[in-house]
C-alpha cells in the first residue's frame, strides 16, 4: 500500500515536471519569437526610414525656377509624381508596421509625420510646376507676339528708311531745281556807233549795229551766292547761232555733258537778291543780221535760266 502511494506520488511529480518544462518551453519559444518579430519589425522600420531619407534628399535637392524650360519642368513634374507614388507605398508599409508592432508606435508616428511633410512639399511643388508652366506658356505667347511685332517693326522701319531715302533724294532734287536761277524782263538795246542806246523790241536791219541784251535775275535764297557766268546764245531765224569768234566775243561752254557755242558772255556777282545783268553782243563785220524772229537763251551754272525773243525787220 505504501509502495503504491509512493509510485503515485512520483508519477504526479514527473507529470508536474513535464508540465513545468512544457510551460517553460512555451514561454521561452514565445519570448524568442516575439523578440525575433520585434527585431524584424525594427529592421522594417529602419528600412522604411532609410527609404524616407532618400526621398527627402531627392525632393529637397530638386529646386524649381521660372526660367526653366518646359521640358525641364515636365521632367521634374514626372519625378514628383513618381515620388508621390513611392510615398503612398511607404505609407501603406508604415500602416502595416503599425498593425504588427505596437512597441514602436512613437517612431512610426514620427515617420508618418515626415511622410506627411514630404507629401505636402510634393503637392506644393506640383502646384508650383503648374504655375511655372502657365507662366512659361504666357511668356512663350508674349515672345511670339514680340517676335511678330519685331518683324513688323523691322519691316516698317525698312519702309521708313526707304521712304526717308526717297524723300531725301526728292528733297535734294527739289533743292537742286529750286536753286536754279531764273530770269525775266528781257530788254534789247541797239548800241549805235556813237554809243547811244535805244531800247526796242523790233529793230530795222539796216539801222541795227551792236546789241546789249539785259535781263533780271530773280531772288533765290537757296542758290549758292558768288561769282556767276551768264552765257548768251543768240539763234538766228534759220537756227544757226550768231557768233563773233574773230573779236573773241563768242566761244564754247558745256551744257548737259556736251559742248555748245555761246554768242557772248558776262560775269556777275550774285548775292541771292534780284539784279539786272547785261550782255554785250557785236556780230562779225562781214556778217549781217537775218530778218525775222531772233531767239535768245541764257545759261548759268549748267542750267537754262531764261529765254526770250525779238524781231528784226
Amino acid at each position: 500500500m505504501g509502495d503504491s502511494s509512493s509510485r503515485t506520488g512520483r508519477i504526479i511529480l514527473v507529470i508536474a515536471s513535464i508540465l513545468v518544462l512544457s510551460a517553460l518551453g512555451f514561454f521561452s519559444t514565445k519570448y524568442f519569437s516575439e523578440k525575433e518579430t520585434s527585431r524584424q519589425s525594427r529592421k522594417t522600420i529602419d528600412d522604411l526610414e532609410n527609404e524616407i531619407l532618400q526621398i527627402e534628399e531627392q525632393v529637397h535637392s530638386k529646386t524649381l525656377a521660372l526660367q526653366e524650360s518646359e521640358q525641364q519642368l515636365t521632367e521634374k513634374d514626372n519625378l514628383l509624381k513618381k515620388k508621390s507614388q513611392e510615398l503612398e507605398v511607404l505609407l501603406g508599409k508604415l500602416n502595416e508596421a503599425k498593425q504588427e508592432n505596437r512597441s514602436n508606435l512613437a517612431r512610426i508616428r514620427q515617420l508618418e509625420e515626415r511622410l506627411g511633410e514630404l507629401k505636402r512639399i510634393l503637392e506644393e511643388s506640383s502646384r508650383e510646376i503648374e504655375y511655372y508652366k502657365a507662366q512659361n506658356q504666357q511668356l512663350s505667347t508674349q515672345v511670339e507676339t514680340l517676335a511678330a511685332s519685331s518683324t513688323r517693326l523691322a519691316t516698317e522701319n525698312q519702309q521708313l528708311i526707304s521712304q526717308n531715302q526717297t524723300t531725301a533724294r526728292e528733297l535734294s532734287e527739289t533743292r537742286q531745281i529750286a536753286a536754279v536761277l531764273k530770269t525775266k524782263d528781257f530788254r534789247y538795246f541797239n548800241v549805235r556807233k556813237s554809243g547811244r542806246e535805244k531800247p526796242e523790241s523790233e529793230f530795222r536791219k539796216l539801222g541795227l549795229y551792236n546789241l546789249r541784251i539785259c535781263f533780271t535775275v530773280l531772288d533765290n535764297l537757296i542758290a549758292a551766292p558768288g561769282e556767276k557766268t551768264a552765257y548768251l546764245v543768240y539763234d538766228n531765224p534759220d537756227g544757226s547761232t550768231n557768233t563773233n569768234f574773230a573779236d573773241g566775243i563768242s566761244g564754247k561752254f558745256t551744257y548737259e555733258n556736251r559742248e555748245r557755242i555761246y554768242s557772248a558772255k558776262t560775269v556777275f556777282f550774285y548775292d541771292n537778291l534780284s539784279q539786272e545783268v547785261c550782255v554785250f553782243f557785236q556780230p562779225e563785220k562781214e556778217k549781217s543780221y537775218q530778218t525775222g524772229p531772233q531767239y535768245i537763251s541764257v545759261y548759268c551754272d549748267g542750267h537754262l535760266i531764261g529765254q526770250s525773243s525779238f524781231i528784226i525787220k
